[in-house]
């Protein structure tokens, strides 16, 4: 199952592991090819990276990357060529208020105290988005900040996966976002 853990779900107990979710989503993903299905629906993960890594790691572990184009529109461009970048959009082109008038970086980031980065209710909108330490901290991110299994992600196209997920699951922000399924073993990348 896809999910953030954050709100319910934080400790992370219900995080689906590579031998749950690989045969589902290769499953799920062939049918989709096939025109199974007579509604349309759209997988959307807490990473905002160029690729889903809940897409492309089953996908090629089945070495079945070709559907990761065909069905989800996502390409793994070998020839990437651009710097890293954090992809997590949280206080950076994207935010969530909730009912309490409190703004966070995205919707998942709701309800964690250290995380508020201002109230509507008591300073105005555009006070918070620019003047934010939150979200500065958030926009001020970078791969050098990054430790663990992320900084070592020799994947171009990742982004280093959903800040609120690393914060939950390995204690900070700065950490890695631990529901990936990159592994490093022998210099190479296990899928």
């Amino acid at each position: 199952m896809v999910i953030c853990p954050t709100g319910r779900a934080n400790d992370g107990s219900i995080l689906a592991d590579k031998k749950q979710w690989y045969p589902v989503f290769l499953d799920l993903t062939e049918r989709i090819s096939k025109g199974e299905f007579k509604v349309k629906f759209k997988i959307v993960p807490p990473n905002e990276s160029d690729v889903f890594l809940t897409h492309y790691f089953p996908l090629a572990f089945y070495n079945r990357s070709d559907l990761l184009e065909n069905v989800w529109h996502q390409k793994v461009d070998i020839n990437f060529d651009k710097p890293r970048e954090i992809s997590c959009q949280a206080g950076v082109r994207a935010c969530s208020i909730n009912h309490k008038g409190d703004v966070y970086g995205c919707d998942l980031m709701n309800g964690i105290d250290e995380l508020v980065a201002g109230n509507v209710k008591e300073q105005k909108f555009s006070e918070i988005w620019h003047h934010s330490a939150v979200f500065n901290k958030l926009r001020s991110i970078t791969f050098d900040d990054i430790s663990g299994k992320c900084s070592e992600c020799p994947l171009p196209w990742c982004g280093g996966g959903c800040r609120c997920s690393a914060l939950k699951l390995d204690g900070t922000l700065l950490g890695s976002d631990l529901a990936c399924f990159y592994e490093q073993k022998g210099g190479g990348v296990v899928v």
